[in-house]
């Protein structure tokens, strides 16, 4: 009974999280387009974040999976540094705005980073972990599915109580972009924070990087 109760959690809070990632971010993106605008994504962040009182904020590129963001420093994809295309654009930004969001709480921003990394290492760990005890015969197959479901279920209540942290960031990116008119055209202004507001809600399900 114990068991059902996991099993069926995590499907329920994975689907959940899947269908709200799919309307609010998915969709969105999509419609948005794959089109490109006048600033690489680099620029873009760079001139966010000085339009936002932020300008000891540090932007590193790195190719690492698990990209930091900290009171001071900002690290960015090099692909989508150097991208032009919307979607790209977009994430640099709201990077920007988690690094210009740090600078005032800096312990909420730590919350989130840790809630995608304990989304995506706790139920890797649990498959692996499960894995080899059902291959030595330590579990039956019930409690292993029941744990692995148990530990999606844990990943998406953290990835659900942190998701307004990247909100508020979006929020903060989209003020100054509307105050500041950081890109020359309105269209790409608009299909930007388009993007922006979309990217907000991509890691609500377990396993999506930053």
């Amino acid at each position: 009974m114990v068991m059902r109760l996991f099993f069926l959690s995590g499907l329920v809070a994975w689907v959940a999280s899947l269908l709200v990632k799919k309307f609010l971010s998915d969709r969105k993106l999509k419609k948005v387009g794959t089109g490109e605008v006048s600033m690489e994504g680099r620029k873009a962040a760079r001139e966010l974040l000085d339009a936002a009182a932020a300008k000891k904020v540090e932007l590193q590129e790195r190719r690492r999976p698990f990209l930091p963001v900290r009171e001071e420093e900002v690290t960015l994809l090099p692909k989508q540094a150097q991208s032009r295309e919307i979607s790209d654009v977009a994430e640099c930004l709201l990077r920007a705005g988690l690094g210009a969001l740090a600078l005032r709480q800096p312990e909420v921003i730590g919350w989130r980073v840790w809630a995608v990394k304990f989304s995506i290492s706790l139920p890797a760990f649990t498959v692996v972990v499960m894995a080899f005890a059902l291959v030595v015969g330590k579990v039956g197959g019930t409690l292993g599915v029941g744990l692995v479901s148990l530990s999606v279920f844990l990943s998406c209540v953290a990835l659900w109580a942190t998701v307004a942290v990247e909100r508020e960031a979006a929020a903060l990116v989209v003020e100054v972009l509307e105050r500041k008119r950081l890109f020359p055209r309105l269209a790409e202004e608009e299909a930007v924070v388009a993007a922006v507001r979309a990217m907000a809600w991509r890691r609500i399900t377990p396993g999506v990087l930053w």
